[in-house]
């Protein structure tokens, strides 16, 4: 199991409490697994990347519909920082960090990935 597999999972399992509705939880999860393919694409076309703060980030002007995938995405994982914030005592930023971690060691061969310094960088 990957690390991101297993940092979802326990994710979405260890926060579902500090949720106001235990099924938002489970509609992020479903929305972000039918966003990956379209993620991915934007990623190895190298007009979106991971950014060091935990969120997907636009490298190149996208069209709308590119847009408000990237926008859903990082609404979507902003929730899941949130819960993980909540449930272990961390700020969002500080759940943001670990997340940017796994989603960079994650991502596909290509992808654009940002530094801690701020370059970006082909993996």
């Amino acid at each position: 199991m990957t690390m991101l597999r297993f940092f979802l999972i326990f994710l979405f399992t260890a926060t579902t409490a500090f949720l106001a509705n235990a099924q938002d939880l489970t509609e992020i999860r479903q929305r972000m697994k039918e966003r990956r393919p379209h993620l991915e694409q934007l990623r190895q076309q190298q007009l979106a990347g991971e950014n060091n703060q935990g969120y997907v980030t636009a490298l190149k002007e996208l069209d709308a519909e590119a847009k408000k995938i990237v926008d859903q995405e990082n609404a979507d994982r902003k929730g899941m920082y949130t819960a993980f914030a909540a449930k272990f005592n961390q700020s969002l930023e500080q759940a943001a960090q670990s997340g940017a971690k796994l989603f960079q060691q994650e991502a596909g061969s290509g992808t654009m990935v940002q530094t801690k310094e701020g370059e970006w960088k082909k993996k």
